[in-house]
């Protein structure tokens, strides 16, 4: 089964850093450095944002979990993917990156989003486009876990209380084209861009809380413990 070492394998590859490259530059712009915000990832976000923008990491049971250390110690904990350790109507700014195609029950693990989100919050979420080419592809991350179409995604959302307000595409350059020279890959892209319906291999989301949805009240008390992972190998810290 694939998991978090599978994950990180990747992602410290020659063709994992240039795949983390193209994602990041789309990801850090719905990412903004605003400081006082309560916010948390969940998944496995490391490849994507530099070390001082790093929340908090929630890593679900599958596909598994591992320290990450930042400048006040071990920053992240392993968790049920449908019992979140955070407090209702608690945060700003959630991001989800290689967690909603592991999850057991995708539409639970939404609703939790929806759950910690406050009313004004925003979540972002990546997830493997179903129409793209990088679901075919087995050796990445993108071809393991059920990807979405837009339309399966945005329903999804909605049923569980989160209203979609923009979607974008990255990973538009096809696998194969990551052994090209920078030139070339740039070509490509540029003709690829007006394809991005069909090519791009990552569905970037914006979604807010459907405030007039009833709220779930369970309280954080009656979720399961967190498993903390002092003791395990933290992942060494990504290069911005």
């Amino acid at each position: 089964m694939y998991g978090v070492a599978d994950l990180d394998a990747y992602y410290r590859s020659v063709e994992g850093q240039k795949t983390a490259r193209l994602i990041a530059q789309d990801i850090v712009p719905l990412w903004p450095d605003i400081p006082n915000l309560a916010e948390i990832a969940v998944g496995f976000p490391f490849a994507f944002l530099p070390d001082r923008r790093m929340p908090p990491v929630l890593m679900p049971a599958r596909p598994g979990a591992a320290a990450w250390r930042g400048q006040s110690g071990i920053l992240s904990a392993e968790i049920d993917p449908q019992h979140w350790p955070v407090a209702t109507d608690s945060l700003d700014r959630l991001l989800i990156a290689h967690a909603l195609e592991f999850a057991p029950d995708p539409a639970d693990f939404l609703r939790e989003a929806a759950r910690c989100l406050c009313g004004s919050g925003k979540l972002i979420m990546m997830v493997p486009h179903r129409g793209g080419l990088w679901v075919r592809s087995a050796r990445t991350p993108f071809g393991q876990g059920i990807p979405f179409s837009r339309g399966q995604l945005h329903r999804l959302l909605l049923a569980s209380g989160l209203q979609p307000t923009a979607y974008h595409r990255s990973l538009i350059l096809p696998p194969a084209t990551l052994a090209l020279p920078q030139s070339v890959q740039k070509s490509i892209e540029r003709v690829g861009g007006r394809f991005a319906r069909v090519l791009g291999g990552v569905l970037l989301v914006e979604a807010t809380k459907m405030v007039y949805v009833k709220k779930d009240v369970r309280s954080a008390q009656g979720l399961r413990k967190l498993t903390k992972l002092q003791g395990k190998p933290a992942l060494q810290r990504w290069q911005s």
